[in-house]
């Protein structure tokens, strides 16, 4: 009796255990797909949701709108809301810059509310009686069409 493996016995298994680590390779590149999808979509919302809700806070606490002297897309509110030391009141800008939204506060530099990883591509605001309804539009930036994801989220807001 020989002891062994027949070079048959040996193809097979070769065989066998290619099949077997390609089903694997396949299933981790489709999780890791599924992964990058994901991480995407959630920067999109999240981002679209966090400006959206800094705006309309803002929205919430301000006494007047008024119209802004330099961007037509832009929304101006004279707000009771974190105002500098020793005032009642600060003015407070929304505007698009270069795809970025930034909020930009009297006597202090324009500060980002969305990630760099993102672009809105879209932002409007309707100015209603008390209230403004704003519209955003994100998407994700990325050369591979696959991974541009994008939303869009409206909401409204009364003054105070």
């Amino acid at each position: 009796m020989k002891n062994g493996f027949t070079f048959i016995e040996v193809l097979v298994y070769s065989a066998i255990l290619a099949v077997v680590t390609g089903a694997i390779v396949a299933a981790m590149l489709g999780l890791i797909e599924f992964y990058n999808i994901s991480r995407f979509n959630r920067a999109v919302l999240n981002n679209a949701h966090s400006g959206l809700n800094t705006i309309l806070l803002e929205v919430k606490h301000a006494s007047s709108i008024y119209t802004p002297t330099s961007n037509v897309n832009q929304l101006s509110l004279e707000t009771n809301l974190n105002p500098p030391s020793g005032e009642i009141n600060t003015y407070v800008d929304f505007y698009l810059d270069n795809g970025i939204l930034c909020v930009k506060r009297e006597g202090a530099d324009a500060q980002p509310l969305t990630s760099e990883k993102v672009e809105i591509t879209a932002l409007t605001f309707n100015y209603l009686i008390d209230s403004v309804k704003t519209d955003i539009t994100v998407r994700y930036r990325s050369p591979k069409v696959k991974y541009q994801r994008e939303i869009t989220l409206s909401s409204s807001s009364s003054l105070r």
